[in-house]
């Protein structure tokens, strides 16, 4: 199991500022984790045209298809509450949205987070709804992440029997994720498809994971632990895998 005494490597070489912790203690789901972490504020609007409405603050919402198709995916960034990472999490936000909206209008009910903390990441992960998780933030050579209430993630902190039945794929898009790649399978279970970075990555590769990914492949390839899945593919075994 991580420590926080261990550093985190940053994307860029950026390595963040210690910040004030959040409450981190593991709630029964995902909204009381975010109730317990960070009052909600106004919600974001939609207008009538949009396939799906849209609730909660810029910082965290979630959007409902007005179709659904019954699967949530989650999205989140892990940076903490610094300038340096507050300016990275700025520069892959339009990605990372793009597949956001992407997701919902396909039918999926998409949870958004960008502050995403150790409860709620492990309350995403036991979501019996959760289809898919996609992480981007700082990593520790060791293969764990590190969230933005400065709590370390590892695959040892996953109690196996609880994970989603539905789970089709955990991507950590942050340095050092793909070393531990065995262990992260171990926890998640043989039928959940992983992806993690060796050893570092970056901002601009993060984003190109992202890029046209509902309209298709990017130029170029990543250091991922599986080089030829983009985020488009995996959305797209998620819409394909029958619910259970």
């Amino acid at each position: 199991m991580l420590t926080t005494a261990t550093p985190a490597v940053a994307k860029k070489d950026n390595t963040p500022s210690p910040a004030p912790a959040r409450k981190a203690a593991l709630p029964a789901g995902y909204a009381a984790g975010k109730a317990a972490t960070q009052p909600q504020s106004s919600a974001k609007s939609a207008t009538s045209s949009d396939p799906y409405t849209v609730v909660g603050s810029d910082d965290h919402f979630e959007i409902t298809p007005k179709k659904p198709n019954g699967k949530t995916l989650y999205f989140f960034f892990g940076y903490k509450n610094t300038e340096k990472d507050i300016g990275m999490r700025a520069s892959e936000t339009s990605a990372v949205e793009d597949s956001v909206y992407g997701a919902a209008r396909r039918g999926f009910k998409v949870v958004y987070d960008k502050g995403g903390t150790k409860a709620e990441f492990l309350a995403a992960v036991y979501d019996p709804d959760c289809f898919g998780i996609y992480w981007s933030g700082h990593g520790y050579m060791n293969g764990g992440i590190q969230a933005s209430d400065s709590a370390s993630i590892g695959p040892a902190d996953i109690a196996t029997p609880s994970v989603s039945k539905n789970l089709q794929y955990l991507i950590l898009a942050a340095c050092g994720t793909g070393v531990d790649q065995a262990g992260w399978q171990k926890a998640l279970g043989p039928k959940v498809q992983f992806q993690g970075w060796v050893p570092t990555t970056t901002a601009s590769e993060a984003n190109d994971f992202q890029t046209e990914a509902f309209l298709g492949d990017s130029a170029s390839s990543h250091n991922g632990t599986n080089p030829d899945k983009e985020m488009r593919h995996y959305v797209a075994d998620a819409e394909a895998a029958k619910k259970q």
